[in-house]
């Protein structure tokens, strides 16, 4: 059974879940199963902030439906929270909130999380399997690779790019690996081939820096020859674990801003906002596209040395379900947590 706020943690790493809605409490049960944790409940922010100091190595979950639920929570935990803070990491916080997140002013713009929940489960136990797993392997080391972040089922097939014009047979391989091995309809193997092409682009002509940190080929067309090679070299890894197909990539600069990338994504996420402009560089508008059409994006990115960007589509039984799947946003920056 889940443990009050209140009461002593026995385990070392403990799930904080704030929050008064079934379906979080389900989901975060079985994150919690899967994950390692013990869970705790509270209510409401002000009566979990009390309590932050008795936890060791914790995790927080949180509901901020509404603009208020938000506000409370940044109120209560702001001073708790920050990469040099001495209770919670932002890497360590997790928001839980509905599909539109436009009536939450500001929220990527707030440096106290890293990562958003959309509450669409379908199955809250399996939703919570599948974040329980990513969660243990967030937080145990960076530079996983794509083998921990999915079920050990089936084998990780690993692409490296030497040129950008390497791109288009990927992405065929691709297509074939969705329709003829896993047997994702043409529509949503369309869908996925799109998302990876789009975090190709990324880490081929978004990544690299110049020497004041600015995208360095931020005027250069997409579709001009690269080589790839040293630095600029990209992978691709893709698998299939009997229930989403995954695919990430990799390069080596480690180049992600955080706080640019939220910002833009959720502005993004604005119906009002919603264009996609294709003379634009930066990811927020593409990977945008991604999370609306069904993907869940994983950030990991180790300052100065390499990113990697995971996406993740569950093979469903409609086109429907496809799009309106349980979705995430994770983005986790710095140094491995766990020693």
């Amino acid at each position: 059974m889940p443990k009050a706020a209140t009461e002593t943690p026995v385990m070392e790493k403990n799930l904080l879940l704030i929050s008064e809605v079934a379906e979080d409490h389900s989901f975060a049960t079985e994150v919690a199963r899967a994950g390692g944790y013990q869970l705790l409940i509270a209510k409401n922010s002000a009566e979990a902030c009390m309590q932050v100091g008795k936890f060791k190595d914790l995790t927080v979950f949180t509901d901020i439906s509404t603009e208020v639920e938000f506000k409370a929570f940044d109120d209560n935990f702001r001073p708790l929270i920050g990469e040099t803070a001495p209770l919670i990491h932002p890497n360590r916080v997790h928001l839980i909130g509905p599909e539109g997140v436009d009536s939450i002013r500001n929220l990527g713009r707030s440096g106290i999380f890293g990562h958003y929940i959309v509450r669409r489960y379908g199955n809250p136990q399996d939703a919570g399997a599948h974040y329980g797993k990513i969660l243990r392997g967030l937080t145990t080391k960076q530079g996983l690779g794509l083998g921990d972040l999915i079920s050990p089922i089936g084998s990780i097939n690993i692409i490296k790019l030497g040129h950008s014009s390497e791109k288009i047979p990927a992405l065929k391989k691709i297509h074939t690996f969705l329709t003829e091995e896993t047997s994702y309809d043409e529509r949503m193997s369309q869908v996925i081939v799109n998302a990876v092409d789009e975090l190709l682009m990324n880490a081929i002509y978004d990544a690299p820096p110049d020497s004041s940190g600015e995208q360095k080929l931020k005027k250069v067309r997409r579709d001009t020859p690269l080589e790839l090679t040293g630095n600029n070299s990209v992978e691709l890894q893709m698998g299939f674990d009997g229930t989403y197909a995954a695919f990430t990539v990799i390069d080596r600069f480690g180049a992600i801003n955080k706080l640019k990338l939220l910002t833009h994504l959720f502005e993004s996420f604005s119906r009002e906002k919603y264009q996609v402009n294709e003379g634009q560089a930066g990811a927020g508008v593409g990977l945008a596209t991604t999370f609306r059409t069904g993907g869940s994006l994983v950030f990991l990115s180790e300052p100065g040395v390499r990113t990697e960007v995971t996406v993740f589509f569950k093979k469903t039984n409609s086109f429907k379900d496809f799009r309106t799947q349980f979705r995430f946003i994770s983005v986790h920056v710095g140094a491995a947590e766990e020693k």
